[in-house]
């Protein structure tokens, strides 16, 4: 427990060190936003060689100073059924429940560019009013042949909300590549 960055979605637990991109992907930013990313938690995970499993409840984000603090649980499990010095396939999953939605009942799902000039975002939803709750499920793939590597993941976010309609949006990404020099990304099934 304490202030840490929740493992929650495929990219987010993979390490800055060994994303295939400079950022991370979009919609994998907007989820973490609701309910993941770095802040206060409490959580446990389990793991073996071929699994692993956490389950985590949070509140505000480092640095959040006022208002009524979000709250939500996260959960997230993989499993990897090849798993070799050549070969990996990892196949899992992530759910998310924000029960506590921020001061106002007010949400925003955004994210903006790794190089920050000026406030400008990408993508904003702009302020949702209202809000009683949201969820975020996700599915994730993952594997290795090799030098060759590629990741993918989907997200439906659904946001309840006590006046108005309620809101979905769907979201992705996936990417691949291949390490010209030879070396492979592994799997660490420790972290």
């Amino acid at each position: 427990g304490g202030y840490l960055g929740v493992p929650y979605t495929l990219d987010e637990s993979t390490s800055s060190n060994n994303i295939t991109f400079m950022e991370r992907a979009a919609p994998q930013q907007v989820a973490v936003g609701i309910g993941g990313g770095t802040r206060s938690a409490f959580g446990v995970t389990a793991s073996d060689k071929r699994w692993w499993a956490g389950a985590f409840l949070t509140g505000p984000a480092y640095g959040t100073t006022s208002g009524r603090p979000q709250a939500a649980v996260t959960g997230r499990a993989v499993f990897l059924p090849v798993l070799t010095d050549n070969a990996s396939l990892l196949i899992g999953g992530s759910a998310q429940y924000l029960f506590q939605p921020p001061a106002g009942n007010v949400l925003r799902l955004r994210d903006r560019i790794e190089l920050r000039i000026d406030g400008s975002r990408i993508l904003d939803t702009g302020n949702i009013a209202n809000v009683n709750n949201a969820t975020v499920l996700s599915a994730e793939l993952a594997g290795t042949l090799g030098s060759f590597h590629f990741q993918g993941e989907y997200f439906d976010f659904s946001v309840e909300r006590t006046a108005g309609s309620d809101l979905d949006f769907k979201g992705g990404y996936i990417q691949a590549g291949y390490i010209l020099t030879g070396e492979k990304r592994n799997y660490s099934s420790s972290s």
